[in-house]
């Protein structure tokens, strides 16, 4: 998948689309579900970030998300089945959105949720390696939480790095 990182709304159009399809991947096709899954991570971060460059109660939900979106993509990056193509993660907003971009950031990340649980649901019942189905079933919670923290709950998240900051995480 390709994105125009220096547009805010091809990134928005771009996890549209990506939810759009996510209702129609096989969910026995292990590996297309865990790749469809982080780069929707990796957008919907992208859309809060560049949300949260809109309105202060963005960026205090997006502060909020970050603990989740650390939480999410450590649980799909212990599934063998990731693939190696996919799409990084970001660190901060490529460029400052404006207030209708934002505005369609939040809806098309409130629209990509449940979308990703249904299907991260379906890929894990139909996961044969262990450790895939353990990646998309825990999934399925952070993918709440996210929701969750993007509707204004879960105000105590933060993100505690650790130590040795993992190589798919978004250096600063």
């Amino acid at each position: 998948m390709t994105v125009d990182v220096d547009d805010p709304r091809g990134r928005v159009a771009a996890l549209e689309a990506l939810t759009g399809r996510l209702e129609h991947l096989e969910p026995g096709d292990t590996a297309a579900v865990l790749g469809a899954l982080w780069d929707g991570l990796a957008l919907a971060r992208a859309c809060g970030l560049e949300a949260a460059t809109v309105l202060p109660v963005w960026k205090t939900r997006h502060a909020n998300a970050q603990s989740v979106e650390y939480d999410l993509a450590a649980q799909l990056a212990g599934a063998p089945s990731l693939p190696v193509e996919r799409l990084p993660l970001p660190a901060r907003a490529a460029v400052e959105a404006d207030q209708d971009t934002g505005i369609a950031a939040m809806a098309t990340i409130k629209m990509f949720i449940p979308t990703a649980i249904t299907l991260a649901r379906a890929g894990g019942a139909r996961a044969e390696d262990w450790h895939d189905r353990r990646g998309l079933l825990g999934s399925v919670a952070f993918l709440r939480s996210l929701g969750e923290c993007w509707e204004g709950f879960h105000l105590s998240y933060t993100l505690q790095l650790p130590r040795i900051v993992p190589p798919w995480w978004p250096a600063r």
